[in-house]
């Protein structure tokens, strides 16, 4: 999804992240001359996203509740609360519970335009929700089944959440090798790029933003 057409276009953002403006404190973002040298958007887009951006958060801050309600917006079929809690938990890993422009760019920039490693990377650590270096099976169910949730009457049939687990465990069985109960990064990487299909539906499950 373009820049232009996602959530972090200048119209994706919308009047759902109003409860934006609450915030007590404004943030000021870096120049954008040093943004594009951080990530892969040009300086033209970067000035589109912002000027959306800015319109909407004042304060230079989006809140949890807010990125729910723009994953809302694309995905009017479903419910797509659990997987934007699961993709802004990625973005905001030491847990402050507000995204600034920077933070969201930098993580749009990696899924949009990174390389296939940092993809992978960004990826693995959207499945790790508790942050111990490994996927267990509850991870990858929690994760798959979101996205089912979030695709809703998008996808007929639609999916019974029991046709979801076993799709998730399928896969976690594809990428535990060794049967310990854990997927490690080196697993997770070596699965994805060993299986075509598996490393197709990945891709189709970690992007879509």
């Amino acid at each position: 999804r373009s820049p232009e057409s996602g959530p972090s276009g200048a119209a994706g953002w919308g009047a759902a992240v109003a409860d934006s403006r609450a915030a007590p404190w404004h943030h000021r973002p870096v120049s954008l001359a040093s943004l594009a040298q951080r990530t892969r958007f040009s300086r033209q887009e970067l000035q589109l996203m912002y000027r959306g951006f800015k319109n909407d958060c004042p304060s230079g801050l989006v809140h949890r509740a807010a990125f729910r309600e723009i994953f809302s917006q694309f995905f009017p079929l479903g419910d797509a609360s659990a997987y934007a809690d699961l993709v802004f938990d990625s973005f905001d890993p030491g847990g402050r519970g507000c995204l600034t422009f920077e933070i969201v760019i930098q993580g749009l920039s990696v899924i949009c335009k990174g390389s296939s490693e940092e993809k992978l990377d960004w990826a693995f650590r959207l499945y790790d929700t508790d942050r111990d270096g490994f996927i267990s099976k509850r991870e990858m169910v929690q994760l798959v089944s979101a996205i089912y949730d979030m695709l809703g009457d998008s996808v007929w049939p639609r999916v019974h959440p029991c046709d979801a687990q076993l799709h998730a465990e399928k896969i976690f069985d594809a990428m535990d090798r060794d049967g310990d109960g854990a997927v490690t990064f080196q697993e997770f990487v070596l699965a994805c790029r060993r299986d075509r299909d598996l490393d197709t539906e990945l891709d189709c499950f970690d992007t879509l933003l």
